[in-house]
């Protein structure tokens, strides 16, 4: 079974938690994350070396967060 938004959407969300602090992310940005935790598990890739613009609409840096 392949994992897409969709699919973590119904299934996986619905299961986690909302932050109590700090930003609050949409399921959007979320499903992102989740799909780059699983590519990282899947491969055993480095964190660094996660293909970041496969999983992420916006651009981020290695260090911080938005550009």
């Amino acid at each position: 079974m392949r994992l897409n938004k969709i699919k973590i959407k119904k299934f996986i969300l619905p299961y986690l938690s909302e932050a109590k602090r700090g930003k609050c992310l949409s399921e959007d940005k979320r499903a992102e994350i989740i799909m780059a935790i699983f590519h990282r598990l899947k491969t055993g890739c480095q964190w660094r070396g996660l293909p970041i613009e496969r999983y992420f609409k916006e651009n981020y840096s290695r260090v911080g967060g938005p550009i």
